[in-house]
């Protein structure tokens, strides 16, 4: 992320770095994506999130949420 951050900065070098998704996406989205997404501040913010995540791992493996089981509406058998 660090090299994309620093490459980034150039929209020429943004552009072909990100040239692979180029294909996937409308001309019009691709652009956004460009203008919005691939600038250095975005690029900091998702590194951030992926720092929150990774820092939450740990808690969620200690303490996994309830598991709740919901019965399917269309139950074959029905209840007792």
């Amino acid at each position: 992320m660090s090299v994309t951050q620093a490459l980034v900065r150039s929209r020429s070098l943004a552009r072909m770095v990100s040239g692979n998704i180029r294909r996937v996406y409308p001309a019009e989205t691709y652009a956004a994506m460009l203008a919005e997404d691939f600038i250095p501040a975005s690029i900091a913010q998702t590194r951030k999130e992926f720092r929150a995540v990774a820092a939450a791992i740990p808690q969620l493996r200690a303490e996994p949420p309830a598991s709740r089981h919901v019965q399917p509406s269309c139950s074959p058998h029905p209840a007792p």
